[in-house]
């Protein structure tokens, strides 16, 4: 620190970068408002980096690191080369889904959390999805449970119609916060990825989903969410 330097410039480069901070929070939810707004699909291309500087007179780093903010969430991607340039991408459950992940890492929960988690949330969000789903929702419940059951040794069958078992349960709950919610901890425990053996469940006498006997972190060690 040089001799005599006043406060005010000791601070000032922490005060012009959190500036910048506050302005792009505020320019990237702008954008996604305009997006939503205007219903862009995705793939629509935005104004380059250049046209947003421009248009909203204000500077390149601000408009940078909105950028940056809005693809980390998953709301644009940026291409490269000739052409390119922000362009929207629609978020999905699976991006809130890594971000659980990393938050539950970090506090240590293991595989065997999630799956209780799922126990005892999915059997409530079932019943809700029961009293308003209609014929052919429940033939495709059906449909999923029967190919499931009629092969018990085909692990991309399970995955496969696990998938579409509980997409169909999100449709009918009629509730998109619980849709995403339940598919976002789904997908940070998505069966094989970790080794549990949901197929091999399958082959066993049924019991209540609570039962320890048939809890997949029985059949294998604790599971950290790595």
């Amino acid at each position: 620190m040089e001799a005599g330097a006043s406060v005010a410039e000791i601070r000032r480069p922490d005060a012009l970068v959190d500036k910048v901070r506050k302005q792009s929070v505020v320019l990237a939810r702008d954008l996604v408002n305009y997006i939503s707004d205007e219903g862009l699909p995705e793939g629509a291309k935005l104004p380059t980096e250049q046209e947003m500087v421009v248009q909203f007179g204000i500077g390149r780093n601000t408009v940078r690191e909105a950028l940056r903010l809005l693809e980390m969430r998953g709301v644009i991607t940026i291409r490269s080369g000739r052409g390119g340039g922000p362009v929207v991408r629609i978020p999905r459950s699976t991006d809130l889904g890594e971000a659980l992940r990393l938050i539950l890492q970090f506090k240590g929960a293991t595989l065997s959390d999630v799956l209780e988690a799922r126990l005892l949330i999915e059997p409530m969000a079932a019943s809700a999805a029961a009293m308003v789903t209609d014929a052919d929702s429940l033939g495709v419940l059906q449909a999923s449970v029967d190919s499931m059951l009629d092969n018990p040794a085909d692990e991309a069958n399970f995955t496969r119609q696990n998938n579409i078992f509980h997409a169909a349960i999100g449709r009918s709950l009629q509730s998109p916060v619980l849709s995403v919610f339940l598919d976002s901890l789904k997908n940070i425990q998505d069966g094989v990825s970790y080794g549990i053996r949901y197929t091999l469940m399958l082959t066993r006498r049924r019991r209540p989903c609570g039962s320890t006997s048939e809890t997949p972190s029985a059949t294998g060690p604790r599971n950290s969410l790595r």
